[in-house]
């Protein structure tokens, strides 16, 4: 293998591998199902609000308002979450925070690069974690994107209990009234992150904790198989790879904002505002959701048409 094909190789790892019972099916059989959705908090959303959106998403919902209607395969659009938290990842990143975060307007320091309402050891990495029985195609993106709008202040919290209001006719999601029209949240933070089966159909934790402990304690004496020390140096090579390509992106933006080149016979002091613009393209690219001084209400929103209307179009 060369270079190329090695580090392309690196996206996929077996860590484990069992037998089937007969009849298996990974999709079908699972019970339930965990996401994570990665973002960088660099535009300082409003974590705790986003928090008790989520909690909103718990328990047996009609998500049709959180998903992309699959008419031909979707007979329900009832769902149970069974968790749904916002919170700092396991691999929160600090050492970004200077680039990521967008000054305040209103904040004098913030002309200076400095950053009051933040605290230095501030995680900015953060994940959505949800976990159900079942999903809807792009529900999670959804789910994601008025979470989204929720930290960003353009929508209440509330707005999660109101879009899950679908059968009550003063409601003004009910379903005759069709989904708002709003972006999905980007695909590339999206991980499906654990799946769940019962005992007797798969089990790698029961079957395997005696080669768990066993591997465990090879590794607390550093004495690795062939094949474990071979993952090992794949994934610590690709970690590398990464680490070193984001050093030299942030080296760049750092470059670039001691060096920013406006007009060498006539320099300009640029206002927090013009800095802060090729931030808020990224946080754009980053979160991929609209712009929130020109939001208009999801409740307000032009609508699809309804579930019966597209089946009749569809069935015609």
């Amino acid at each position: 293998q060369d270079d190329r094909e090695e580090e392309e190789g690196a996206a996929v790892s077996v860590r484990e591998a069992k037998q089937r019972s007969c009849g298996f099916n990974a999709r079908f059989d699972a019970r339930w199902r965990a996401y994570k959705y990665f973002f960088f908090n660099g535009e300082r959303l409003d974590i705790s609000s986003m928090q008790d959106a989520a909690r909103m998403f718990v328990g047996k919902h009609d998500f049709r308002n959180f998903c992309r209607m699959d008419l031909e395969n979707a007979r329900s659009f009832e769902r149970t979450m069974l968790e749904c938290k916002v919170r700092p990842s396991a691999l929160a990143l600090t050492t970004h925070d200077s680039l990521l975060k967008v000054p305040n307007d209103d904040d004098d320091n913030s002309r200076n690069g400095v950053n009051n309402n933040t605290s230095e050891n501030e995680p900015t990495l953060y994940e959505i974690y949800i976990r159900g029985h079942a999903f809807l195609w792009h529900q999670v993106r959804c789910m994601a994107a008025v979470l989204f709008l929720v930290g960003r202040g353009c929508e209440h919290p509330s707005i999660v209990r109101e879009m899950l209001n679908v059968h009550d006719e003063t409601s003004a999601f009910h379903v005759s009234r069709g989904k708002p029209h709003y972006r999905l949240a980007s695909e590339l933070p999206l991980v499906l992150y654990d799946v769940g089966y019962a005992p007797d159909r798969v089990d790698f934790r029961a079957a395997g904790e005696q080669e768990r402990l066993e591997r465990a304690e090879r590794r607390s004496l550093h004495k690795f198989s062939a094949n474990e020390r071979h993952v090992d140096a794949v994934l610590t090579r690709a970690f590398m790879q990464h680490a070193i390509k984001s050093a030299f992106f942030h080296e760049a933006l750092l470059s670039e904002q001691r060096h920013s080149i406006v007009s060498r016979s006539q320099p300009v002091a640029l206002s927090a505002n013009q800095t802060a613009a090729p931030r808020r393209r990224a946080r754009t690219f980053l979160l991929d959701c609209e712009n929130a001084h020109r939001h208009a209400p999801l409740r307000d929103r032009p609508r699809q048409d309804s579930l019966e209307l597209q089946r009749e179009r569809f069935a015609a």
